[in-house]
Protein backbone atom coordinates (compact mmCIF):
# COMPACT_ATOMS: atom_id res chain seq x y z
CA UNK A 1 0.00 0.00 0.00
CA UNK A 2 1.50 3.80 -1.12
CA UNK A 3 2.35 5.48 1.72
CA UNK A 4 1.36 8.96 0.04
CA UNK A 5 0.00 9.83 -2.95
CA UNK A 6 3.39 11.43 -4.92
CA UNK A 7 6.35 9.39 -5.33
CA UNK A 8 9.45 10.97 -3.38
CA UNK A 9 7.71 9.97 -0.11
CA UNK A 10 6.65 6.77 -1.08
CA UNK A 11 9.75 6.04 -2.11
CA UNK A 12 11.76 7.19 0.61
CA UNK A 13 9.03 4.84 3.10
CA UNK A 14 10.46 1.91 0.27
CA UNK A 15 13.90 2.81 1.11
CA UNK A 16 13.67 3.38 4.88
CA UNK A 17 11.26 0.86 5.96
CA UNK A 18 9.12 3.58 7.56
CA UNK A 19 6.53 6.13 6.85
CA UNK A 20 6.53 9.84 5.72
CA UNK A 21 6.18 11.30 9.41
CA UNK A 22 9.29 9.33 10.61
CA UNK A 23 11.50 9.83 7.27
CA UNK A 24 10.43 13.61 7.05
CA UNK A 25 10.00 13.60 3.56
CA UNK A 26 6.39 14.74 2.80
CA UNK A 27 6.64 18.26 1.09
CA UNK A 28 8.50 19.20 -1.91
CA UNK A 29 11.40 21.27 -0.64
CA UNK A 30 11.91 17.64 1.42
CA UNK A 31 15.06 15.51 1.35
CA UNK A 32 16.23 11.99 2.72
CA UNK A 33 18.05 13.04 5.68
CA UNK A 34 21.04 11.29 6.93
CA UNK A 35 19.77 9.73 10.17
CA UNK A 36 17.97 6.75 8.80
CA UNK A 37 19.41 3.72 6.86
CA UNK A 38 18.08 3.05 3.52
CA UNK A 39 17.96 -0.27 2.35
CA UNK A 40 21.28 -0.58 -0.62
CA UNK A 41 23.35 0.54 2.32
CA UNK A 42 21.92 -2.07 4.94
CA UNK A 43 22.33 -4.74 1.83
CA UNK A 44 25.72 -3.48 0.64
CA UNK A 45 27.00 -4.30 4.07
CA UNK A 46 25.47 -8.05 3.23
CA UNK A 47 27.66 -8.10 0.14
CA UNK A 48 25.00 -7.08 -2.56
CA UNK A 49 25.70 -5.41 -6.20
CA UNK A 50 23.59 -2.15 -5.51
CA UNK A 51 21.91 0.19 -8.31
CA UNK A 52 19.25 2.46 -9.46
CA UNK A 53 17.69 3.84 -12.70
CA UNK A 54 14.95 6.37 -12.58
CA UNK A 55 13.34 8.99 -14.96
CA UNK A 56 11.69 10.12 -12.29
CA UNK A 57 12.26 13.76 -10.82
CA UNK A 58 11.22 12.80 -7.27
CA UNK A 59 13.75 10.16 -6.90
CA UNK A 60 17.19 11.81 -8.07
CA UNK A 61 20.53 12.43 -6.48
CA UNK A 62 19.56 15.92 -4.77
CA UNK A 63 17.31 14.58 -2.62
CA UNK A 64 19.34 11.81 -1.21
CA UNK A 65 18.05 8.65 -3.41
CA UNK A 66 21.86 7.82 -4.40
CA UNK A 67 23.40 6.88 -1.02
CA UNK A 68 23.99 3.84 -0.74
CA UNK A 69 24.02 2.69 -4.30
CA UNK A 70 27.38 1.09 -6.18
CA UNK A 71 25.86 2.77 -9.26
CA UNK A 72 22.86 5.37 -9.44
CA UNK A 73 21.00 6.61 -13.23
CA UNK A 74 19.19 9.38 -12.88
CA UNK A 75 18.03 10.15 -16.73
CA UNK A 76 15.26 12.63 -17.06
CA UNK A 77 13.97 11.52 -20.12
CA UNK A 78 14.52 8.04 -20.05
CA UNK A 79 11.55 5.72 -21.40
CA UNK A 80 10.95 2.43 -18.72
CA UNK A 81 11.85 0.43 -21.36
CA UNK A 82 15.45 3.01 -21.57
CA UNK A 83 15.88 2.00 -18.17
CA UNK A 84 15.61 -1.53 -17.91
CA UNK A 85 18.30 -1.68 -20.76
CA UNK A 86 20.28 -0.27 -18.32
CA UNK A 87 19.91 -2.22 -15.62
CA UNK A 88 20.32 -5.29 -17.29
CA UNK A 89 23.40 -4.31 -18.63
CA UNK A 90 24.95 -3.37 -15.38
CA UNK A 91 23.51 -6.68 -14.08
CA UNK A 92 25.60 -8.13 -17.46
CA UNK A 93 28.73 -6.85 -15.73
CA UNK A 94 27.79 -7.54 -11.86
CA UNK A 95 27.18 -11.49 -13.25
CA UNK A 96 30.40 -11.20 -15.45
CA UNK A 97 32.18 -10.48 -12.10
CA UNK A 98 30.83 -12.75 -9.75
CA UNK A 99 27.71 -14.74 -11.08
CA UNK A 100 26.60 -16.01 -7.16
CA UNK A 101 27.11 -11.99 -6.26
CA UNK A 102 23.39 -11.32 -4.51
CA UNK A 103 22.14 -7.71 -6.20
CA UNK A 104 19.51 -5.37 -5.58
CA UNK A 105 18.36 -3.44 -9.03
CA UNK A 106 15.67 -0.04 -8.00
CA UNK A 107 13.40 1.02 -11.44
CA UNK A 108 11.73 4.14 -10.95
CA UNK A 109 10.15 5.24 -14.34
CA UNK A 110 7.60 7.89 -14.92
CA UNK A 111 5.47 6.60 -17.72
CA UNK A 112 2.31 5.41 -15.40
CA UNK A 113 0.86 8.72 -14.65
CA UNK A 114 -1.78 10.85 -16.24
CA UNK A 115 -3.64 9.32 -19.34
CA UNK A 116 -2.37 6.05 -18.48
CA UNK A 117 -4.98 3.28 -19.71
CA UNK A 118 -3.89 -0.08 -18.04
CA UNK A 119 -3.44 -3.28 -19.93
CA UNK A 120 -5.10 -6.60 -19.59
CA UNK A 121 -5.66 -8.22 -17.36
CA UNK A 122 -4.72 -5.06 -14.76
CA UNK A 123 -8.16 -3.22 -16.20
CA UNK A 124 -10.19 -6.18 -16.07
CA UNK A 125 -8.72 -6.89 -12.80
CA UNK A 126 -9.00 -3.36 -11.01
CA UNK A 127 -11.15 -1.05 -13.40
CA UNK A 128 -13.91 -3.63 -14.57
CA UNK A 129 -17.29 -1.77 -15.48
CA UNK A 130 -15.71 1.87 -15.45
CA UNK A 131 -16.31 2.41 -19.32
CA UNK A 132 -15.61 6.53 -18.34
CA UNK A 133 -12.55 7.44 -20.18
CA UNK A 134 -12.32 11.00 -18.12
CA UNK A 135 -11.75 9.10 -14.68
CA UNK A 136 -8.29 9.38 -13.46
CA UNK A 137 -7.24 11.77 -15.89
CA UNK A 138 -6.01 15.39 -14.02
CA UNK A 139 -8.48 17.06 -15.31
CA UNK A 140 -11.01 15.28 -13.37
CA UNK A 141 -9.19 15.12 -10.37
CA UNK A 142 -9.19 18.82 -10.31
CA UNK A 143 -13.34 19.44 -10.75
CA UNK A 144 -14.10 21.46 -8.36
CA UNK A 145 -17.66 19.63 -8.06
CA UNK A 146 -16.02 16.03 -7.57
CA UNK A 147 -18.03 15.27 -4.87
CA UNK A 148 -21.65 15.66 -6.53
CA UNK A 149 -20.45 12.88 -9.31
CA UNK A 150 -22.73 9.52 -9.65
CA UNK A 151 -20.74 6.66 -9.43
CA UNK A 152 -19.51 4.36 -12.49
CA UNK A 153 -20.24 1.35 -10.93
CA UNK A 154 -23.82 -0.33 -11.79
CA UNK A 155 -25.68 0.43 -8.03
CA UNK A 156 -22.79 2.54 -6.80
CA UNK A 157 -23.76 5.75 -4.13
CA UNK A 158 -22.00 9.00 -5.17
CA UNK A 159 -18.70 10.25 -4.38
CA UNK A 160 -20.42 12.69 -1.24
CA UNK A 161 -22.00 9.30 0.46
CA UNK A 162 -18.90 7.81 0.07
Amino acid sequence: MAQSSWTRPTVATLLTGVGPIKHGVHRAEHSLGADLRLLPERLGDFGYATAGFTANGNVQEKFGFDRGFDEFWFHNRATAEQLVELALGWLDGVRAEDPDRPFFAMIVSIEPHDGYEPAEPFRARFADGIDDAEIGTVEFVKQPRLKQRASTRPGGATAAAL
